[in-house]
């Protein structure tokens, strides 16, 4: 997806927040922004990507301020209160059987994924992530295609898993572990190959256990989504028979290219131009299978 005029509030937005982070220095803070909008006022929008595009911004930062995970802090109080609740989630989903405890296990990934520091028009709340689960499963799917997903896991063999933001994580453990119980097929999980904003690599997925659960890869980028990622990543990519795509930067990476296999988005939609390209409004929940055919 290319930058759309919401955009670029959202991105003043999610910079200030890397600039809070970074330094206390409200002069270079100020000196910082004037750069970055100075790089941003020279790009051409139809010639970038989303992903990248916000990605190059905040490695710009990261390098002028020589801080090289400013979201460290963040995204280890994400994984402590994604696993404070937990058990609450747990005993909900437990109270389910077959694919009625699926689709509960993708209420709870859909909740880890309000757990992001990256959008603009998006805001944390630690304090009531129980009741925002609660919230959810009200709410439901506004794009359900949970039981055609369920049934695709049951078909087929190898399953990636490209995973999202740390705290959103942990409750993926829930997902690895409701794929196992319907499939006993190889399940791969991919997360970032170092940090970018809050989302998940190596260090943060063995903190919550997922190497426990599911073979580990990175994208070999530290880039949001996968426009940026390597051979040895896509290479792993055509080896699996469903992606299961988590978040927004991948769903943006993903959608308009043409694939071999389906793809599973999973998601909640925070910003207007990706609620826009899926037909919805924000802040709506969405499970869609979309199998590309070349």
């Amino acid at each position: 997806m290319q930058p759309k005029p919401t955009c670029y509030p959202c991105t003043t937005k999610t910079l200030q927040r890397v600039l809070d982070l970074v330094t206390e220095d409200e002069n270079l803070q100020i000196k910082i922004f004037r750069e970055v909008m100075g790089i941003i006022a020279k790009v051409d929008p139809a010639e970038v990507h989303l992903p990248i595009f916000t990605s190059e911004i905040f490695h710009y930062i990261y390098k002028r301020t020589n801080c090289k995970d400013p979201y460290k802090d963040l995204k280890k109080k994400s994984n402590e209160v994604a696993f404070k609740i937990l058990p609450e989630i747990k005993r909900e989903i437990n109270k389910e059987y077959g694919f009625q405890k699926f689709r509960k296990v993708l209420f709870a990934t859909i909740l880890g994924n309000l757990i992001d520091f990256a959008t603009g028009h998006h805001s944390v709340d630690f304090d009531n992530l129980k009741t925002e689960f609660d919230r959810i499963v009200l709410q439901g799917f506004e794009i359900d295609d949970s039981k055609k997903l369920y049934d695709k896991i049951r078909e087929i063999d190898k399953i990636l898993i490209l995973g999202d933001n740390a705290g959103e994580i942990v409750f993926d453990n829930l997902l690895i572990d409701a794929i196992s119980e319907i499939n006993s097929g190889v399940i791969t999980y991919c997360v970032k190959s170092g940090p970018i904003a809050n989302d998940a690599t190596i260090i943060d997925a063995k903190e919550v256990g997922i190497d426990k659960m599911a073979r580990i890869i990175t994208t070999g980028a530290s880039y949001f989504g996968v426009e940026k990622a390597s051979k040895d990543f896509w290479e792993e990519f055509n080896k699996h028979d469903l992606i299961i795509s988590k978040g927004q930067a991948n769903f943006e990476s993903l959608w308009s290219r043409t694939l071999k296999k389906p793809v599973a988005f999973l998601l909640r939609t925070k910003c207007p131009p990706i609620a826009k390209e899926l037909g919805v409004t924000e802040n709506k929940n969405i499970v869609f299978l979309k199998d590309f055919v070349e």
